[in-house]
């Protein structure tokens, strides 16, 4: 699943920050248009792909971020296994039996 990457920054002024640009990229390409030329391909194919982006994003927000619950029992019992340090032998054999 693809959204946005906040990288522990605030989501919500992430957001306000990404819709101001594509506000003004919206308003860009209106007057384009009111002056006689066609928006560019490539930036409609880039705002629908920002769009769908962000409903994408939103949804996974509301439909699941919102419903996960972990407790702080969880979390310390995740913590302790994220820092685990597996040990794994394997074999490989370039013969096999047919």
């Amino acid at each position: 699943m693809t959204h946005l990457n906040y990288s522990g920054d605030n989501p919500d002024t992430l957001k306000k920050e990404f819709l101001y640009s594509l506000i003004a990229e919206k308003l860009w390409t209106q007057e384009v248009f009111e002056f006689g030329k066609d928006t560019p391909d490539a930036v409609k194919y880039s705002i629908e792909n920002l769009r769908n982006l962000l409903i994408k994003d939103e949804l996974y927000w509301e439909k699941v971020e919102s419903k996960i619950n972990i407790t702080e029992k969880k979390s310390q019992k995740g913590l302790l296994i994220i820092n685990k340090i597996l040990k794994v032998n394997s074999i490989l054999s370039l013969r096999s039996k047919h």
